[in-house]
């Protein structure tokens, strides 16, 4: 009878344990993929970054140009 329970009681934590490693191997998979995404994003941003450096220089560099335009025209 004791024997029999324990050997209940391990395949019962055997089971525990392997649905235990499934969850684990998931949980793994779900880490590598976020982090994927995550890295993706970094660089989707440092992209959307570096185009708004561009497109302020240009709007800095018209609004001079035109600066210096509106002073030879004699308008400020």
């Amino acid at each position: 009878m004791n024997e029999e329970l324990f050997k209940e009681n391990l395949k019962r934590h055997e089971v525990t344990i392997n649905k235990h490693n499934d969850e684990i191997d998931e949980l793994k998979v779900a880490n590598i993929e976020s982090k994927a995404e995550l890295k993706a994003l970094c660089e989707n941003l440092n992209s959307l970054t570096s185009m708004l450096k561009w497109l302020i220089g240009t709007m800095i560099t018209t609004l001079v140009g035109f600066f210096i335009f509106a002073i030879q025209r004699g308008i400020f």
